[in-house]
């Protein structure tokens, strides 16, 4: 069965955000050829060393699956669903969910306590496909995930292998822009209200050098 995404579900399944995005006026690193592929050194299965999420990378995406169980009570559960469940079930839901980047499903096991519905969650998302908007580079031992945004800038992942951990994130944290400002040009986009909604860079080769220098890696996966 295929239904809309509830706004009950995406509550349980929204990404936090740690910040403004960091964007890049173009692919990263500059000069550097994109790939047809992913390098296969980055190909597996990789387990979440806090969590229950995994990483599985192939030659072409990077998808991530993640569960999680709640406690809905029932009435709200169908209300959103738009259907009545009378008896334990399985349900299949899929949704565009992130602009620009990813197709996103949900695999939803319902079990009845009484009044309410005791909800396994199992999720897939796409978080990067090869395509000429997300474009993958290889540079100094990192693979950089290059996505195009709808203004024409690029927001710019990493992912670093060190033997069977993993790491994936941010090439550059909101957290971590203040490092920034001594090695490349920064420009700071605000709101109407003064809030600061991104920043902009364009480093040079060797300014991208020192900024992987001085990037924290943290290997939040491990090969299984």
């Amino acid at each position: 069965m295929n239904k809309s995404i509830p706004i009950l579900l995406v509550a349980l399944i929204t990404l936090t955000t740690c910040g403004p995005d960091i964007k890049f006026a173009e692919p990263q690193p500059k000069g550097v050829s994109s790939l047809k592929k992913i390098p296969s050194l980055y190909f597996g299965r990789f387990k979440g060393l806090a969590d229950s999420t995994y990483i599985i990378i192939d030659s072409v995406s990077v998808k991530k699956e993640w569960r999680t169980t709640e406690l809905i009570p029932l009435d709200s559960l169908e209300k959103e669903l738009k259907i009545s469940i009378k008896s334990d079930t399985t349900i299949l839901v899929k949704d565009n969910l992130l602009l620009d980047k990813t197709s996103e499903s949900l695999l939803l096991t319902i079990n009845l306590c009484n009044d309410s519905a005791k909800v396994r969650v199992k999720g897939y998302e796409t978080l990067f496909a090869i395509s000429d908007s997300q474009q993958v580079r290889h540079y100094h031992k990192f693979c950089f995930l290059n996505y195009k945004t709808r203004d024409g800038y690029w927001l710019v992942k990493s992912l670093n292998l060190k033997g069977d951990l993993l790491s994936y994130s941010d090439l550059i944290d909101s957290k971590e822009i203040e490092n920034i400002y001594s090695i490349t040009k920064v420009i700071t986009v605000k709101d109407t209200s003064n809030r600061v909604v991104e920043y902009r860079i364009n480093p040079t080769r060797k300014e991208l050098r020192r900024i992987i220098r001085k990037k924290k890696i943290e290997n939040g996966y491990k090969r299984i």
